[in-house]
């Protein structure tokens, strides 16, 4: 210090500019961060509020007891069984033999086109 009291002050005053000018980037990327997120969460609300609407849209049917739930399961299995000739789980009333896999190149079977 006693060697830079006769000098001149630019050079602290230098940096103290250099200095204002980070801080004023830095509020303004500040500024651009907050404003980024204030829309990201508007977004979020918007959705969160879409999702909850679809749920209370479900919920809004009312709760199914157990034997309503039954009858409804029955009736739906009576009428695929009528339709097409088709089971409960989905597959037909005949059962077909199983294939054996072959290989899409040369037509045999034990192995695949990969291994052929």
């Amino acid at each position: 210090m006693a060697r830079h009291q006769g000098s001149s002050p630019t050079g602290v005053f230098s940096a103290v500019k250099q200095l204002v000018k980070g801080i004023e980037l830095i509020a303004h990327r500040i500024t651009l961060i907050e404003n980024k997120l204030q829309t990201l969460q508007q977004a979020n609300q918007a959705l969160a509020k879409r999702w909850r609407a679809k749920k209370t849209r479900i919920r809004a049917g009312g709760a199914l007891s157990i034997e309503d739930a039954q009858v409804l399961i029955d009736e739906r299995d009576a009428s695929t069984q009528q339709s097409g000739g088709r089971s409960a789980k989905g597959g037909t009333e005949e059962a077909r033999p199983a294939t054996q896999r072959h290989c899409r190149g040369c037509s045999k079977t034990g192995h695949n086109v990969r291994t052929c």
